[in-house]
């Protein structure tokens, strides 16, 4: 696997693992569709944003160090 591929895929895979972090949420299913899309097609920072908004809502309680941790490993 190419250097490329392999970074892709440890992007995606800690992607999936901040999904986690928001797919509890109240009226996550609309963001988790479009977070889905974007990861499918290969559209990162977007996605990383769509996590980052939801976890920035006022109503959502303020998000743990290690999420906070895993976005700045991604960023």
């Amino acid at each position: 696997m190419s250097d490329l591929l392999q970074h892709y895929q440890n992007v995606k895979s800690e992607l999936q693992v901040l999904r986690g972090s928001v797919a509890g949420l109240p009226g996550a299913e609309e963001f988790l569709k479009l977070f889905d899309e974007f990861v499918r097609e290969y559209e990162f920072g977007l996605a990383l944003e769509i996590v980052c908004d939801r976890l920035l809502d006022p109503a959502v309680t303020a998000p743990t160090a290690e999420v906070v941790s895993r976005i700045g490993c991604i960023t």
